[in-house]
């Protein structure tokens, strides 16, 4: 694995209603060597998204449109498509089952997403995250 690219032809499906952070996670995968999917803002649009492309990955933002996308986490454990979820929502709002799940809070380092991605789905071995730049929201484009 090249490790300037760890994603490289990764085929990882964005699902996130803000079009702006979407935006800028399709870049962060992009600059990673993965091709993102979508995005797709709700879990009607990710199940279908997930369910018409081989996927080696979802980034999946825990709340959609304010609903929460348990259902898509389901969909996707039951088909063994790993995902990471993305959320700005403290740990105890999860169900049981995906307390354990790869995630990573909002708003975070381009680079502690790729390698939180990575961790997730299976590509590398799991290391503590960096927090030596600012988040994403803080950095000037």
């Amino acid at each position: 694995m090249d490790a300037t690219r760890p994603l490289e032809g990764k085929r990882v499906l964005v699902v996130e209603d803000n079009y702006l952070i979407a935006d800028e996670y399709c870049e962060v995968l992009r600059a990673a060597g993965a091709v993102p999917i979508g995005p797709v803002a709700s879990a009607a649009a990710a199940i279908e998204a997930a369910g018409r492309h081989v996927l080696d990955g979802v980034l999946l933002d825990v709340k959609l449109q304010g609903v929460n996308s348990f259902s898509v986490a389901k969909y996707l454990q039951s088909k063994k498509v790993p995902f990471l979820l993305v959320t700005g929502c403290p740990q105890e709002i999860l169900q049981p089952r995906l307390q354990r799940a790869h995630s990573i809070t909002k708003p975070s380092l381009p680079s502690d997403l790729v390698e939180a991605a990575a961790q997730a789905f299976g590509l590398q071995a799991e290391a503590p995250l960096s927090n030596l730049a600012p988040p994403l929201a803080e950095r000037g484009r």
